[in-house]
């Protein structure tokens, strides 16, 4: 089987020894695919796009022929997902004080060559503004003033020119002041070391 994602393309070639000049068909067992005969061309290549209320697994089976009477068919199995987005690793955390830059990469799979947009719920109370942060680097930082003490949720959508979308949430607080780590103490117990007494030599 194969992975794809909803408004992506999926493409592969069928070989076929053995034949001379053959057409093609194709066909899917999902119920209501977009799948059909006209996605695959006269040289084996099939290319389809499924859209959003095609997730699932899709069965297709091409079949080839030919003038002398060669006939066979193979099957591509296709699960269908939708995009799916996350933050990544936020660092330092998600409790930070004003003046400290909040990092992270998106982690981001089935969306092509996406742009990003970070908003903030608290909308023009946030540092991030009415208009978020928009961007095509796939990593950002974010530096909280002292007017942004509170909890902030924000939103990170990814978009695409298919169309592609996907969006995830995570809420940073934004503290006046925020506990330190406490450091890590070793404490090594030394035990004494216990000798024989010696015995005095009895008098001569």
């Amino acid at each position: 089987g194969a992975i794809a994602y909803t408004r992506e393309p999926v493409t592969f070639t069928v070989s076929t020894p053995g034949f001379t000049s053959p057409w093609f068909t194709v066909g899917d067992a999902y119920a209501g695919t977009s799948v059909t005969t006209g996605d695959i061309s006269a040289t084996g290549a099939f290319s389809w796009t499924p859209v959003v209320n095609e997730q699932g697994i899709h069965t297709l089976t091409v079949t080839a022929a030919d003038a002398y009477g060669h006939h066979a068919s193979v099957t591509q199995m296709v699960t269908v997902l939708p995009p799916m987005l996350s933050f990544g690793t936020v660092t330092p955390g998600t409790t930070v004080a004003p003046g400290t830059a909040v990092t992270f990469t998106p982690s981001i799979v089935g969306i092509t060559n996406p742009v990003y947009t970070l908003t903030d719920a608290l909308g023009r109370y946030s540092s991030i503004g009415v208009d978020g942060i928009s961007t095509t680097t796939s990593s950002f930082s974010w530096t909280p003033t002292a007017s942004d003490i509170g909890t902030h949720v924000l939103t990170l959508t990814a978009t695409d020119a298919n169309g592609s979308t996907a969006s995830a949430t995570k809420t940073i607080v934004v503290a006046a002041t925020v506990a330190p780590t406490a450091p890590q103490v070793q404490t090594t117990v030394s035990t004494p070391a216990i000798t024989a007494p010696v015995a005095a030599a009895p008098p001569t």
